[in-house]
């Protein structure tokens, strides 16, 4: 019994609700709201009673039908789906009263059947679902955009008749699917919307009909069964009958080994640009056609069609007429049968563009080509007679180079040249002049007027005259003449004057440098040169080295090189000024400068994103005369150095270098102050007390000698508690009052005496 299933919104649930019929989807079915999108519970009620629109409308909190279905044993069959969501996701089973059902598509028949899915943006299946053996019809008039097949499960369909037959999906692609069961694929396709199909690499070894496949698709654009086998299938007929706006088929390497009817194959197919029948098997025995509907019939824009692996007896009446833009065709391998062949013609009048026709030998009837004309070395032929011994390749003698106007100084001289595509020696050339605007004309005697060639000597050549050649062959009695087109001579003074000067640039190593001149004059050309000393000059073939600019990269091995630009008209040349080029190396990290106590160690650091680069220190008094440096790491990309009073005030950089660039780094100076910050003080105490002087210094690495002197004079170094420290503290005696005490700190190398401090003592 058919019946509806439909969503019911559930406002409360308690634990004893029991609803008849219900039936829960597993998977994450949510048809309509996407895989697992539930924010709420919601329960799918089966109308089992009644007139389901009845007992839909009696229901005020329905808000969605999804689908009809009928059930066996151990399926439900879904016949009918719909859903006013998204998406239609189809799961592999459902639960009903608590069994489990496994879920198989099965749309409706009948004269009132729907389609399988109502119009929807996107339909898809919960991964490995198992497609029936009958899939004729399946898809036929779904409205919905979208199929997502991808992981479906093809391996038991056997009929794919119809199976897509006017659906509106737009693209199709079957690629990797197990589809060694099918053998019907008749209609398939069927006027559905369908603009891409992927069939390539397929195994139809079992598919026996594939006639009408795509027929009336009229929205096609691409057919892609490249590798594709079908070793059983008999007949092709129709199958991409009006599929108007096909472009591209591809069937390269596909295996026909048992077709024996292409009717109508690619009948009205206007739109279609590339046919691929490379490396195609074909039947090999003998095989009858019937030419009721002419297979290549209308289509306009295919240019070449190889069929020379096919070996088969056939009338071919009207196969390729209206193929207006054919240059390439190939039917060597073909019977001719009928008469049909013979009196009516296969191909066409209007075939200009045909260059190449590949015919059969040992036909029984002779090939009428319905009035084209092609000619082998120039001589008319539009029939191959029957019986002929060998394939006859038909070639059309035309001029392939036609010569071309010149614009030219007149101070050298001029070249017109004329080709065909036929290379006898007999062909003969009459170059001839026209003074007149092509109103007249007169033959050349010299210059080579009777050659390919004509090459006329400066003063020879007249401005605003006309050359053409006449190309003539002669074959048995009869001259075939081909008149070329003319081409017209303009002549100039030669002037030559650069307005706009090459300006030298600078760039970072790996930049696009542009050079340019502005120059005067006409039928100009240029050549940049370059040159490393300005003496010696080479031309340069970088990009636009022919032309008013010229772009080179900064390199390497081009810092420093020069540029300059020749511009010349006819033997007229002018040279422009030299532009230098200037390659800098890109600084990651500038030097920086620093304050430091006398005595201190000092790093200055550099960097750069280029790989293989040299270093060198240097450092200078005045920032105008540069030495190299031999501090530690003078040669890398960190230098140390030591304060000193000697270099307060010295300044650091580097040059880095590669290959011939070179690059200086900022300016870093180097301050040098004091070890000393506060001196000590005089002191005046009472004898018997203590007395502490002090001196307070600044440095990485400092020591201490405190010193004393009875005159200021002779100083000796003190033993007294602290005397090797920034404080000494000694006994204020009789015998001390007086004395002066000084401190020596030292900074690594660098050494400071503080000034003197007095000690007064009291009785």
């Amino acid at each position: 019994m058919l019946q509806r299933l439909f969503i019911k919104r559930v406002l409360a649930v308690s634990g004893g609700l029991a609803l008849a019929g219900v039936l829960t989807l597993t998977a994450g079915f949510a048809l309509g709201q996407g895989a697992g999108a539930f924010d709420r519970e919601r329960n799918v009620v089966r109308a089992d009673q009644g007139d389901p629109d009845e007992d839909l409308n009696a229901e005020a909190d329905l808000d969605l039908i999804l689908s009809y279905y009928t059930l066996s044993d151990d399926t439900c069959f879904l016949n009918h789906c719909a859903s006013y969501g998204d998406e239609i996701r189809i799961p592999k089973t459902v639960s009903l009263n608590g069994k489990t059902y496994k879920v198989e598509l099965k749309r409706m028949t009948g004269e009132d059947a729907k389609p399988l899915f109502e119009e929807k943006s996107k339909v898809s299946f919960e991964d490995g679902f198992l497609l029936p053996e009958d899939c004729s019809r399946l898809f036929a008039n779904c409205r919905v955009k979208e199929i997502d097949l991808s992981n479906v499960d093809f391996s038991r369909v056997k009929d794919m008749s119809y199976m897509f037959d006017g659906s509106r999906i737009k693209e199709l692609d079957l690629r990797g699917k197990d589809l060694r069961h099918v053998t019907n694929m008749k209609k398939c396709f069927y006027k559905s919307a369908l603009e891409k199909i992927t069939l390539s690499g397929l195994n139809l070894s079992n598919v026996t009909d594939m006639s009408s496949m795509c027929d009336g698709c009229h929205s096609l654009l691409l057919f892609d069964a490249k590798g594709m086998k079908a070793p059983s299938c008999k007949t092709l007929v129709n199958a991409f009958y009006d599929c108007w706006k096909l472009e591209k088929a591809d069937f390269a390497g596909c295996d026909f080994s048992s077709v024996a009817n292409i009717d109508g194959m690619f009948y009205c197919n206007y739109a279609l640009k590339e046919l691929d029948f490379s490396s195609v098997v074909w039947n090999k025995n003998v095989v009858f056609w019937d030419a009721n509907v002419p297979v290549f019939i209308g289509c306009r824009k295919l240019t070449k069609i190889d069929l020379h692996g096919f070996l088969a007896k056939v009338d071919i009446e009207d196969w390729f007429r209206d193929t207006n833009n054919l240059q390439y065709l190939d039917i060597s391998g073909i019977e001719l049968t009928g008469d049909s062949a013979e009196d009516e013609g296969c191909i066409s009048s209007g075939h200009g563009k045909l260059h190449t026709l590949k015919t059969p030998y040992g036909n029984k009837c002779n090939l009428d080509l319905g009035g084209l004309y092609v000619t082998d070395s120039g001589v008319f032929c539009t029939r191959i007679l029957a019986n002929t011994t060998k394939s006859i390749t038909l070639g059309s003698w035309k001029i392939t180079e036609q010569p071309k106007s010149v614009k030219s100084t007149n101070d050298v001289e001029v070249v017109f040249k004329v080709k065909t595509n036929a290379s006898d020696s007999t062909i003969k050339y009459q170059w001839q002049v026209s003074k007149n605007g092509g109103s007249s004309w007169e033959k050349i005697m010299n210059y080579g007027a009777n050659t390919s060639t004509l090459t006329l000597p400066v003063g020879v050549a007249k401005h605003g005259a006309q050359y053409r050649c006449v190309v003539s062959y002669d074959y048995s009695g009869k001259t075939v003449t081909l008149t070329s087109e003319p081409a017209t001579l303009t002549l100039y003074s030669p002037m030559v004057s650069i307005h706009d000067q090459p300006v030298s640039q600078t760039a970072y190593l790996g930049e696009k440098v542009l050079f340019a001149v502005k120059a005067g004059g006409s039928l100009l050309k240029y050549q940049w040169q370059y040159s490393s000393d300005g003496k010696t000059w080479k031309n340069s073939a970088a990009a636009g080295a022919t032309s008013e600019s010229i772009t080179v990269t900064a390199g390497k091995s081009n810092s420093g090189l020069k540029y300059r630009c020749v511009v010349t008209s006819g033997k007229n040349s002018a040279t422009s000024s030299v532009a230098t080029l200037t390659v800098k190396l890109p600084i990651t990290k500038q030097p920086a400068s620093k304050t430091v106590y006398f005595g201190d160690k000092v790093q200055f650091s550099t960097g750069t994103s280029v790989s293989g680069v040299t270093y060198q220190w240097q450092y200078s008094s005045d920032g105008k005369t540069w030495k190299n440096s031999a501090a530690t790491g003078a040669k890398t990309s960190s230098i140390i150095v030591s304060s000193a009073k000697s270099n307060n005030g010295v300044k650091y950089r580097c040059m880095l270098s590669y290959g011939t660039i070179k690059t200086y780094t900022s300016v870093a100076t180097l301050t040098g102050k004091a070890i000393i910050s506060k001196q000590p003080a005089s002191v005046s105490a009472t004898a018997g007390s203590k007395v502490k002087f002090t001196v307070v210094a600044g440095g990485t690495n400092l020591s201490y000698q405190w010193q004393y002197s009875g005159d200021g004079k002779t100083w000796r170094d003190s033993s007294a508690t602290g005397a090797k420290t920034a404080s000494i503290t000694v006994a204020a005696g009789k015998s001390n009052n007086g004395v002066k005490y000084r401190c020596i700190v030292k900074n690594g190398s660098a050494s400071q005496t503080s000034s003197v401090a007095t000690l007064t003592v009291k009785s």
